[in-house]
């Protein structure tokens, strides 16, 4: 699947040359998804750029000393019988630069180090959805060649067709045209072509769309709601989980890969997500934290919180061997005393009050401006009344505590 072609430099672009731009989108691709992941304590002789870009584009690698030096070698074939679960055993690879090609046995000799489970890489991803990117690109450069074009003309003969040329041209010179003869009328016809500004549309939201899909693969998220209207945090939070599981698996092969490595060659090779991979876990993470708390709350049932209730109550009376309601008889008997006090004074506040106020005749000043009614002079004598009586109860009840 890899080959010398993604080296090459293009030069120019063409839309009409699909194989070229289907070059072109993979090459971008490959840019940008060669900065997944960090590599750390890397020897000098493993470049990280072209780790990724071997694993990425054939699926696996085979780690390997050559002269006590550790390499990688990509584009390898299994070969050798395999092992109880119809794994291969032994690796074929060769090395122009080396001049030197060799079989192994991946257990005693090298580390095979996968992509993915199934030494896919991510070219088929990248190439599925970027082809129908170019043939996107190519039919949105068509659509809008047409829109230049507003008007369709109909000729019954050559000398017609070039009266309609010429007028073209001097409309395009900004001078008039007039078309003497009638015939060339008569022969004329003008028709109305058909918008296609709802056609380009229709094709750059395919493109948002595709192109979102891909990234989502590749386990990035980009704004491509094609709702068009609300979307809840619940629902970002579920296509935020569609994002990463193949990135997991990635990444799991990568850090099972330079594990063995470390183990069989004295290594000490770090794998982790880096840049924007890494804030999308982050993110992730924290986002399905705090849809966890409130779901926890709410998994506890009112009759699951009463039963936890009771049961430490019981568990408080046995143990402490007092009532179960928590009260002795003196706060019982203090309580009682309190509300009747309570109750002596309500009834001497609506004694004095009601003996204090005789609202039988009430009288209403003459001039009346304010429109006062005789109901909101009763209220204020009684309110005022009831002032009085309060301070008066609150001082007899100063001098009986100084006694």
């Amino acid at each position: 699947m890899f080959h010398n072609q993604l080296f090459e430099k293009i030069k120019g672009y063409s839309l009409e040359n699909k194989s070229l731009n289907l070059v072109h989108q993979r090459n971008r691709m490959l840019t940008k998804t060669n900065r997944m992941f960090e590599y750390r304590n890397l020897p000098d002789s493993i470049p990280e750029d072209m780790l990724e870009l071997y694993l990425q584009t054939w699926g696996s690698v085979f780690f390997r000393q050559v002269d006590g030096v550790l390499y990688f070698f990509g584009q390898i074939g299994a070969s050798g019988p395999p092992d109880i679960y119809l794994r291969p055993t032994r690796v074929t690879w060769a090395n122009p630069a080396l001049m030197r090609g060799e079989t192994n046995d991946i257990p005693t000799t090298g580390v095979l180090v996968k992509n993915d489970l199934m030494f896919e890489g991510i070219l088929p991803i990248i190439d599925k959805w970027c082809t129908m990117l170019v043939e996107l690109e190519l039919s949105m450069n068509v659509s809008a060649i047409n829109m230049r074009s507003t008007r369709v003309y109909t000729a019954d003969n050559d000398t017609t067709a070039e009266s309609a040329r010429e007028q073209q041209r001097q409309i395009r010179k900004g001078k008039d045209h007039v078309i003497v003869d009638k015939s060339l009328i008569e022969g004329l016809q003008v028709i109305d072509a058909a918008g296609t500004s709802n056609s380009l549309t229709e094709y750059r939201e395919a493109y948002q769309y595709i192109k979102s899909l891909m990234y989502a693969e590749l386990g990035l998220k980009t704004a491509s709601n094609m709702k068009k209207q609300y979307v809840s945090d619940t629902e970002n939070i579920i296509e935020d989980e569609s994002l990463l599981p193949f990135i997991d698996e990635m990444l799991l092969e990568r850090q099972k890969g330079m594990d063995a490595v470390n183990k069989m060659f004295g290594t000490d090779i770090q794998v982790k997500l880096r840049g924007t991979w890494e804030l999308q876990a982050m993110e992730l993470e924290k986002a399905m934290e705090i849809a966890e708390e409130p779901s926890a709350e709410e998994g506890e049932t009112p009759n699951d919180k009463q039963e936890s209730a009771s049961e430490e109550t019981e568990g408080t009376g046995e143990d402490s061997g007092e009532d179960v309601t928590g009260q002795s008889e003196e706060e019982t008997s203090t309580e009682e005393e309190s509300n009747a006090e309570e109750d002596d004074f309500e009834d001497t506040v609506n004694t004095e009050v009601k003996t204090g106020i005789n609202t039988a005749n009430v009288t209403l000043p003459e001039n009346n401006i304010l429109g006062i009614t005789s109901r909101q002079v009763e209220e204020a004598m009684i309110f005022n009344k009831l002032l009085e009586v309060i301070e008066g109860v609150s001082e007899n009840d100063e001098k009986t505590e100084t006694k």
